[in-house]
């Protein structure tokens, strides 16, 4: 099965629940339910809680972080590297410095 790393680095630090950050990305994760039979999915977000949680079928990782443009989140890269993921998704490009 391909695995697949889909990350935001914009860290959310009004929010110290999976869950919050869950419901404010709701509309952009709906199409993981899609995939999820056909793809190994994990989900990387930054909000001011550290875990890794299997929420509906699916995992997530949350990291504390940045918005920094200069801040490179070392320890969310060791994470991922890991994962040895197939393809890794960057939500949005407002970070290139940690894009690279």
């Amino acid at each position: 099965m391909i695995k697949v790393v889909d990350v935001v680095y914009y860290y959310h630090r009004d929010y110290e629940t999976p869950r919050q950050v869950l419901h404010k990305h709701g509309p952009a994760l709906d199409f993981a339910d899609f995939i999820l039979p056909h793809l190994d999915i994990q989900f990387i977000k930054h909000i001011n809680y550290s875990g890794v949680e299997k929420i509906n079928g699916m995992l997530y990782a949350f990291f504390k972080s940045s918005n920094s443009f200069w801040h490179i989140p070392f320890i969310t890269h060791s994470y991922i590297k890991k994962q040895h993921p197939d393809i890794i998704i960057i939500e949005g490009l407002r970070f290139p410095l940690q894009l690279i």
